[in-house]
């Protein structure tokens, strides 16, 4: 019941609009062993994009809050299925940004988002392959990823 009540909830809100609540929750920073996606942990995209080109991986970034409903349960239901995570580790650097903290509100600005999350591919000059705005999730994202992984190949 609890799952079709959350269906319900995502589908009359896919992506949470840019207004803040008034009551931000402080954000949790990515937990040890809670995702199967390795998200890295770095304070800059900077380092990211440094990262991605040496291993020579697109960037798949995450640009949510952690106020935004389909923000947690992608957190919650999508980066811990295993079987999609080891597909995202081993053809991209996964990396989660805070739209209202850090470098959040300059990579909103720099990648125009709209609403969360906010779903990029980048290569490592930081230019987007590929875009989703609102969640995504198993079958969808993993589309969206072959999709820029097919993108990257005609460059």
């Amino acid at each position: 019941m609890q799952r079709i009540l959350l269906l319900i909830i995502i589908g009359s809100c896919i992506a949470c609009n840019r207004q803040t609540p008034q009551a931000v929750e402080q954000s949790l920073p990515i937990e040890e062993n809670k995702y199967s996606f390795d998200f890295n942990r770095s304070p800059a995209l900077a380092t990211v994009l440094d990262q991605s080109a040496d291993q020579n991986k697109l960037i798949y970034l995450d640009i949510g809050t952690s106020w935004c409903l389909p923000c947690q349960l992608m957190k919650e239901d999508v980066y811990t299925d295993d079987s999609l995570g080891d597909f995202f580790n081993e053809n991209f650097i996964n990396y989660m940004v805070e739209g209202d903290k850090g470098e959040g509100p300059d990579l909103k600005m720099i990648y125009d988002v709209k609403s969360y999350p906010t779903l990029l591919f980048l290569d490592s000059r930081g230019s987007e392959v590929a875009r989703k705005e609102g969640a995504a999730y198993h079958r969808e994202l993993k589309k969206l990823a072959q999709q820029a992984l097919a993108s990257r190949s005609s460059f």
